[in-house]
């Protein structure tokens, strides 16, 4: 499979201070100054090619400023993202897909439900990890790197709604 770069770009004022990337469902989300900004990919995205011109990214909304979705950014390695496959209960499986983020000054993992703009709870609540950076997830796991006497991996799963170590 040959990878090719898309013709979009991000406005120039948002990809200055970003840390984390994601994308997913036709959006695109980057952490930026202690907020998540949200941007729309054009459905054709994929039709793209070297010589189509490049078209700026549509942004949708900013997610942040207020508790629960206050977050610490500014510190190193935070911010960082990956969205679930979807949610799994015990009825059904939602295809409604979540964003997790990393959030070291507050030493937490955030949900937040980007189409929505809804913080939706945590992986790990606030002070309950410590220097949470990079994250993973994959059906209803999340993985997690941080800081315990060394780094390690910390594993979740979820079970309806509820993040369990």
């Amino acid at each position: 499979m040959d990878l090719l770069p898309l013709p979009v770009g991000i406005p120039q004022e948002f990809w200055r201070h970003g840390a984390g990337i994601a994308v997913c469902q036709g959006l695109l989300v980057i952490s930026y100054s202690n907020e998540l900004q949200v941007f729309a990919l054009p459905e054709d995205i994929a039709c793209g090619g070297l010589r189509s011109p490049k078209r700026e990214l549509v942004h949708v909304r900013t997610l942040g400023g207020a508790a629960p979705m206050e977050f610490k950014f500014s510190t190193a390695f935070t911010g960082y993202m990956a969205f679930t496959d979807g949610v799994s209960t015990a009825s059904e499986t939602i295809s409604r897909r979540l964003l997790l983020v990393t959030d070291n000054g507050h030493a937490a993992v955030h949900v937040i439900d980007v189409v929505h703009g809804a913080h939706v709870g945590y992986v790990a609540a606030p002070g309950t990890i410590k220097c949470p950076r990079g994250v993973a997830a994959r059906k209803s796991l999340a993985a997690v790197t941080c800081w315990e006497l060394g780094h390690v991996v910390r594993l979740f799963e979820d079970s309806d709604g509820r993040w369990c170590a």
